[in-house]
């Protein structure tokens, strides 16, 4: 039978509490210290305005959000794209496959373009989804 780990127990054994001492003195940025700039598109012209960013630009990072990580049974919920740092977009999607699709069709030029770079996270993924 397990137990049931008191509060600080389970970090205790990794750590002799420097751990906490790192963090604490730690120089990195965070997303409350670095400016940034998120955006949720969720009207038309949101889309419309993004896919013109996206045209202009010569390079674009892309992801999914899905239900899952297996590509044959998740279903995406959204897609996020980036042409610089710290400024990006989320485009949620509806939750059914006829809806994902269509929501995804105004950035099937930019999908399409080969003369743009696509950096996409867990592209492996995403290509065997579509």
């Amino acid at each position: 039978t397990s137990t049931k780990p008191e509060e600080g127990q389970q970090m205790a054994m990794f750590s002799d509490g420097q751990i906490e001492e790192v963090v604490a003195s730690s120089d990195k940025e965070d997303i409350a210290s670095v400016k940034h700039d998120y955006k949720l598109v969720s009207t038309p012209e949101e889309v419309a305005e993004l896919v013109a960013v996206l045209k202009k630009a010569k390079s674009y990072t892309f992801d999914t959000e899905t239900t899952g990580i297996d590509a044959t049974l998740a279903e995406i919920v959204g897609m996020s794209f980036a042409v610089k740092a710290h400024e990006a977009w989320y485009v949620p999607t509806p939750n059914t496959r006829e809806g994902a699709l269509e929501a995804m069709e105004p950035f099937r030029e930019i999908f399409e373009d080969e003369s743009k770079e696509m950096v996409a996270q867990n592209f492996r993924i995403i290509i065997h989804s579509s």
